[in-house]
């Protein structure tokens, strides 16, 4: 089911792109989309599975979420309009791979590339973090000089 939905996830974003379907609540609540599933996804691998993924990269992109989500909120009010960035979609790109070979973990065992995708998941989700606060810190630092 997981890899089911990141497969349609990402689909729907070729479609909206080649066609032009991009709106303001698209951007919105296509992150947010991802976010939940990302969620439960992590949840599933770290906590619920016997092969157990590290807690590290959980926590990783549990504590960026929360910045960016409350980030969002507190910026959005004032003008601020969250853009994706090829960092966030590595991290999305690298936590959905680390959670579907955790999974493929649980019934084969002998799962490849299991450690270099964790750390370019917890790579990329570091690093789009950072990448998406100098952003709000940009957005602030603009509005002040307004």
């Amino acid at each position: 089911m997981f890899i089911f939905l990141a497969f349609t996830d990402v689909l729907d974003g070729i479609v909206a792109r080649a066609y032009g379907h991009i709106t303001q609540f698209g951007k919105v609540i296509d992150p947010l989309a991802d976010k939940v599933l990302m969620f439960f996804g992590l949840i599933t691998v770290t906590f619920l599975m016997e092969e157990k993924a590290e807690d590290v990269l959980f926590f990783t992109v549990l504590l960026r979420d929360i910045t960016l989500i409350i980030g969002s909120l507190l910026l959005m009010p004032k003008g601020f309009k969250p853009e994706p960035a090829i960092w966030g979609k590595l991290a999305t790109t690298f936590q959905a791979l680390s959670v579907t070979l955790y999974m493929a973990k649980n019934v084969y065992k002998n799962v490849i590339f299991m450690e270099p995708v964790l750390i370019g998941a917890v790579l990329f989700t570091v690093i789009s973090w950072i990448y998406y606060i100098m952003k709000g810190i940009e957005f602030i630092l603009s509005e002040r000089g307004k």
